[in-house]
């Protein structure tokens, strides 16, 4: 399962039109579910959940493309009895 997210998340920042997507996707999903648990507050409450939701999908593209690169380091561990491959040196 790991390997399979550690993977997926490789591909998606390969692209940044990909990674916005995702990301969007993300917050949209996020938005929503608020505002559905919000859903017995003041429509005032659901609509701040909502114009916040829509703020952050405007100002996305421009995050990404203007914030600097983060790189996280993944620790990977080898699996009792595998094969390490040796180089010559």
């Amino acid at each position: 399962m790991t390997t399979t997210f550690t993977e997926m998340m490789l591909v998606l920042s390969q692209w940044v039109d990909v990674s916005i997507l995702s990301k969007a996707t993300l917050v949209l999903l996020l938005g929503l579910t608020a505002t559905s648990l919000a859903k017995g507050k003041r429509a005032s409450v659901r609509h701040l959940v909502l114009a916040a939701m829509f703020a952050a999908l405007l100002a996305l593209p421009l995050a990404v493309l203007t914030a600097p690169a983060v790189t996280i380091e993944v620790p990977v561990s080898v699996a009792a009895g595998a094969k390490i491959p040796i180089s010559p040196e």
